[in-house]
């Protein structure tokens, strides 16, 4: 808090008091002022981005038999990937109506567990990087002071991002505006895809 900025408005001592509120900010710093109050987060954002999607995970046939339910995992990839050109399609025409132009654009697929939208994120993913493109995850992390788990490249050094929130129903929100936010001031477009089971109110 600044200084109390006192003036003797009334002979009779009635004071008027003036309160000057200084904050300052870097980073991932964030500050919201609520009536009187002012809240200052820390400094490291409430999530944290590593490349994706990494390499198909390796599953013996020791490890399968002794837990046959890994077999359906998304990370495991077992089985290859095959269809949904209609939905990679509209993926790409997406990226392309918004190529060249330094802004953040929002789209949310969503449907029942199971149904592949972390397997089709991740194919486009792949697609997209060979093009050219950034391509990360969002994770939340639970505690703020932990740092990031991976080096990120540069995201100018590419010809976007694109950055995937899988089980975004579950994020709080203000972590979501503030994922958009921080994206916002990148010179190439980033175009975040939430994956979620439901679009309910959240």
């Amino acid at each position: 808090l600044g200084p109390l900025l006192m003036k003797e408005r009334h002979p009779l001592r009635h004071w008027s008091i003036a309160v000057e509120q200084y904050a300052s900010a870097s980073n991932f710093a964030h500050i919201v002022q609520a009536g009187r109050d002012v809240v200052m987060h820390g400094e490291n954002a409430p999530y944290n981005l590593t490349v994706w999607p990494p390499p198909p995970q390796r599953l013996s046939a020791e490890e399968a038999r002794a837990q046959p339910s890994r077999l359906l995992r998304t990370g495991h990839e077992i089985v290859e990937f095959v269809g949904r050109e209609t939905e990679l399609a509209t993926l790409r025409s997406w990226r392309e109506g918004h190529r060249g132009r330094p802004h953040v654009v929002v789209r949310l697929i969503h449907g029942p567990g199971g149904r592949g939208k972390t397997r089709l994120a991740a194919q486009a993913a792949r697609t997209w990087r060979q093009d050219g493109w950034n391509v990360f995850r969002a994770n939340p992390r639970p505690n703020r002071s932990a740092r990031p788990t991976r080096e990120i490249p540069p995201i100018e050094d590419a010809s976007g991002t694109l950055v995937v929130v899988d089980y975004a129903q579950e994020w709080d929100a203000d972590n979501l505006l503030r994922l958009i936010h921080d994206m916002s001031s990148q010179a190439s477009p980033v175009l975040i895809l939430l994956l979620a089971r439901s679009a309910g109110a959240w």
